[in-house]
């Protein structure tokens, strides 16, 4: 029998991603192999011919300028990266790529998103034990008869924890305030720019702020009266931006005095500490959570409240 899951609204299938452009490194390989190794947050060395990775470059302070995959093709490699932040990542890297004599060039390509399910390929870029996503790069006149759409694949890459920057994101988030530590920073490999504060945030346990995944079924939320109400110590204007730059169904509350926080028991020195309460329609709080993974909780408190 095929387990319960809260998965079952992701679809398989492909599409092309407009939002993605496509630059290419041209050079000889050891200097373009050089150059990555300096620059970029993942261990490139690790991807296989025909395989992508996710990856990321931070400034010297280790905060995150531009997030995109890198691409392994017939021992070439290509950046897949969102179209407003293509010219911001060559620039910031042109510098570097010709100490090494690299190249980046735009290319007219068209990348294509797949979401299979799980362990169907070993070039997929992240997964769960229900689905696997990967991404590709085809020639401009490649014609894909889109069998999902945009939003469930941005669905299938939230349900995984995976954040993809816009605009106003760049340099604002340390890799680890947005879960690039799990999936796009590498800890073994040699030194990149900002490598020295990300390491120290890494294995100090510095972690002020965290990106978290949010799945919540509107049926479950009418069907069983349930309200989430999220508690921070951000302003009301700074979380009224927030839910709706994230459009977000809940409501959010200010707690910049910490009294809420300190009633519950859940106050840090920064933020309040990740904790969630369960409270009935008496008031009376009939569970706590004291330990939150980002990845499943809605899934875990879905299932306690409806089992």
């Amino acid at each position: 029998m095929k387990k319960d899951t809260h998965y079952n609204f992701i679809k398989h299938g492909s599409l092309l991603i407009e939002e993605f452009k496509v630059i290419l490194l041209t050079g000889a390989i050891n200097k373009v192999d050089e150059f990555l190794q300096g620059q970029v947050t993942s261990d490139h060395r690790k991807i296989i011919n025909g395989g992508c990775q996710l990856s990321s470059i931070c400034n010297h302070k280790g905060q995150v300028i531009s997030d995109f995959f890198i691409i392994k093709s017939d021992n070439k490699y290509s950046f897949i990266i969102d179209k407003d932040l293509q010219d911001i990542l060559i620039k910031e890297l042109t510098p570097f790529a010709m100490l090494h004599r690299v190249n980046l060039q735009k290319i007219d390509s068209s990348v294509i998103g797949h979401i299979s399910p799980s362990k169907s390929s070993e070039y997929s870029y992240c997964g769960n034990d229900e689905f696997e996503a990967t991404i590709s790069i085809k020639d401009e006149n490649y014609i894909n008869n889109d069998s999902i759409s945009y939003e469930n694949w941005q669905a299938a890459n939230k349900l995984l924890g995976i954040f993809f920057m816009q605009l106003e994101d760049t340099s604002k988030y340390r890799p680890i305030e947005i879960n690039y530590d799990n999936l796009r920073v590498s800890f073994d490999k040699g030194c990149y720019r900002g490598q020295e504060i990300v390491a120290r945030m890494k294995y100090l346990g510095v972690d002020r702020r965290k990106f978290c995944t949010f799945v919540v079924q509107q049926n479950h939320q009418v069907t069983n009266n349930i309200k989430v109400i999220g508690i921070s110590y951000n302003s009301s204007d700074a979380l009224k931006k927030f839910k709706e730059k994230y459009n977000l169904p809940f409501s959010f509350l200010s707690d910049s005095k910490k009294e809420v926080a300190k009633s519950f028991g859940a106050n840090g020195l920064f933020t309040p500490k990740r904790m969630t309460f369960v409270i009935n329609e008496n008031g009376k709080i009939e569970k706590i959570y004291k330990k939150v993974n980002i990845n499943t909780h809605a899934e875990t408190i879905l299932k306690d409240l409806t089992s």
